[in-house]
């Protein structure tokens, strides 16, 4: 991305052909700290509104 530029993450979805009771977490991490910004189970919170603004030059997105 061009410097100064930001990521806007605002929404965390799982997939809907996901198989019955998948779960995921998404995680940012940023210095070499994990933050959970999302925690999805399929039959339960499925998506999940966000308001991130992330540089993606010093943080990295990660789905468990």
């Amino acid at each position: 991305t061009p410097a100064g530029e930001l990521l806007h993450l605002s929404q965390a979805c799982l997939d809907p052909a996901a198989p019955s009771g998948v779960a995921a977490k998404v995680l940012v991490e940023q210095n070499g700290t994990s933050y959970a910004v999302a925690a999805l189970k399929e039959g339960g919170l499925e998506c999940c509104a966000l308001d991130l603004f992330l540089d993606p030059k010093e943080a990295k997105l990660k789905v468990t």
